[in-house]
């Protein structure tokens, strides 16, 4: 019997990360990011055809990390400050958007459930976001809702790897794994 589609995404998690010139990654100051709408990664993959003298014509791929997106209620302000390196004031509470201002390494982490009951918790160990565009209309009779939509790329640790999935019993589980991946506690 196959697998489930998945139909819901949870808990979506990020923390900064910093890589060391060994390759090490270290996470601070982790926290849920907001509430998940929905996520997308996509392995980002070039290939390379050519034919041979024997085989004809061979096709192969490689994949160098993945494309994100990420649409979830509007981002708390400290959290626009880690993702997009913006500067808050602390006596005023605003957030200024600089042109210098530049995105920071996070690690991402997250859960999924299928219809079957599984439940797959997803981690990025290094991704970088771009923020998205602020798309705001009046309310009319007809209320339309948009989403923050924020995209990134998972980028590959020293080893390599871009993307961890692990199937845990339950939510708790996975939460569990979510936390300990980016070091929350």
């Amino acid at each position: 019997m196959g697998k489930s589609t998945f139909f819901d995404a949870r808990e979506i998690h990020v923390a900064k990360a910093a890589m060391s010139s060994l390759g090490v990654i270290t996470y601070t100051g982790g926290a849920l990011l907001g509430d998940l709408i929905q996520v997308s990664v996509t392995p980002d993959q070039t290939s390379s055809t050519h034919a041979t003298e024997h085989s004809g014509k061979v096709t192969r791929y490689k994949t160098q990390g993945a494309n994100i997106t990420v649409n979830t209620e509007p981002l708390a302000q400290e959290k626009r400050v880690l993702l997009f390196g913006r500067t808050q004031d602390d006596t005023t509470d605003e957030v200024a958007d600089n042109i210098a201002d530049e995105a920071q390494h996070v690690g991402v982490a997250y859960y999924k459930a299928a219809l079957d009951g599984t439940i797959t918790a997803v981690f990025l160990p290094y991704a970088l976001f771009n923020e998205g565009t602020d798309d705001v209309s009046t309310e009319l009779e007809n209320t339309t809702y948009s989403t923050s939509s924020t995209v990134g790329y998972a980028e590959a640790d020293s080893d390599g790897v871009y993307r961890v999935q692990k199937v845990c019993a339950d939510a708790a589980a996975a939460i569990t794994w979510i936390k300990g991946k980016l070091s929350i506690t």
